[in-house]
């Protein structure tokens, strides 16, 4: 699969992101060698913690991203605009920080009560 990279012209530091093409899951760049990511597009390269994504400048960012780009486990990677935050980058458009930070509602612990509650 080939990905279009994207030309991005702000100044604002970027993380890498993609999702893993096995499950689906949303997975940061961790700022480990590229060549040490395992078979399956995660090892130590990928995590699936935002708050392990470094930020880089734009170059530094683009030139990573066309690395990741040739790994076919790796679904669209892509550069998130992000600012720097004690606890981690913090994305600045709201689509992304839903995706790195999860869901903005309470989710139950138990599925069979969405169909419970449908059904009353």
């Amino acid at each position: 699969m080939s990905a279009t990279l994207r030309k991005l012209t702000s100044d604002a530091p970027r993380l890498l992101t993609a999702n893993r093409l096995r499950d689906g899951a949303v997975i940061f760049f961790t700022g480990q060698d590229l060549a040490s990511q395992s078979q399956d597009g995660f090892g130590p390269a990928w995590s699936r913690a935002i708050a392990d994504a470094p930020l880089y400048s734009l170059a530094e960012a683009e030139a990573l991203q066309a690395v990741a780009a040739q790994n076919p486990q790796l679904v669209a990677p892509y550069l998130v605009e992000a600012d720097a935050t004690a606890t981690g980058p913090r994305p600045l458009k709201m689509r992304e920080r839903i995706r790195g930070e999860g869901p903005t509602v309470g989710l139950p612990v138990n599925p069979a009560s969405l169909t419970q509650a449908k059904a009353a």
